[in-house]
């Protein structure tokens, strides 16, 4: 696939292109840099999900002449996962559609499959890709690299290393993936949220979970959380990074008591 784009870039003046992950290790691949250099324009997509893609690749080629680069916020659960390379050349469009990432192992070594599309830009399905490229380039979940979404985007990605570390085989991904979505569009959604991190016994653990609430004993504590944080469960005694989760509701105060006096020594509703 890296051999392809290259040949093709060749006589080409114009690349769109939207990814799910892109890595700076491609560009050891196809030199999308040197051709921009000589004039090709370039649109470049790519997503954010897993925080896999090199925000640093985006910066890098932003800079070149022609070029403009966004990132694909998914508005949910779902990841952001299309391959999609469209050429435009002086008298034909090439498209590929393909399973091939952005990166040097997804033009070079893993097995991927890709469909070469050669045609007149009037011909159906390449308009049909080119459309396809427009909507997803201009969708309201793409943005452009700000430095508050790059500085979230790398909380988040530490955030995540740290979670990946302390996992087990057993320990399921998906709620990790679901809380990197949520923290990655919350500058999208108003303030910028930080990943917070709760530490907790087993016991109470336990007594969180069932209840589906995080109590303080001091209201100041408990109005510093908003709406929107994401936050990881720290459970001691060995246990390590043990579920993810979002807060969803204003604080409220209930007098019940949750915790028996006597196990922490007074009063905590």
């Amino acid at each position: 696939m890296g051999a392809r784009l290259q040949a093709d870039l060749a006589d080409a003046h114009k690349l769109s292109m939207a990814v799910a992950f892109a890595k700076e290790s491609a560009l050891q691949v196809v030199d999308l840099e040197d051709w921009a250099r000589q004039g090709g324009k370039l649109r470049f997509l790519a997503g954010v999900n897993f925080t896999l893609t090199d925000l640093s690749l985006l910066r890098r080629l932003e800079e070149l002449p022609g070029a403009e680069c966004k990132v694909f916020v998914s508005p949910d659960t779902r990841t952001f996962h299309p391959k999609l390379y469209i050429l435009d050349k002086a008298d034909r469009c090439v498209v590929y559609v393909s399973s091939s990432n952005f990166t040097r192992g997804g033009l070079t070594t893993n097995i991927e499959v890709s469909v070469r599309l050669e045609g007149p830009s009037s011909n159906s399905e390449i308009k049909k890709a080119a459309h396809l490229f427009e909507r997803l380039f201009k969708n309201a979940s793409t943005d452009s690299l700000t430095p508050e979404f790059e500085a979230h985007y790398r909380e988040t990605q530490a955030t995540r290393r740290e979670a990946l570390a302390q996992a087990t085989r057993k320990s399921p991904l998906k709620p990790l993936h679901t809380a990197e979505n949520l923290a990655l569009r919350a500058p999208r959604d108003g303030e910028a949220k930080r990943p917070l991190i709760l530490v907790t016994d087993p016991h109470n653990y336990q007594i969180c979970l069932k209840n589906m609430v995080w109590g303080r004993q001091h209201e100041r504590q408990v109005d510093a959380y908003h709406i929107g944080d994401v936050f990881f469960f720290h459970v001691t005694e060995g246990h390590g990074l043990a579920a993810m989760g979002m807060f969803v509701d204003e604080p409220y105060r209930d007098d019940a008591l949750l915790w028996p006096a006597a196990e922490n020594g007074g009063v905590f509703p």
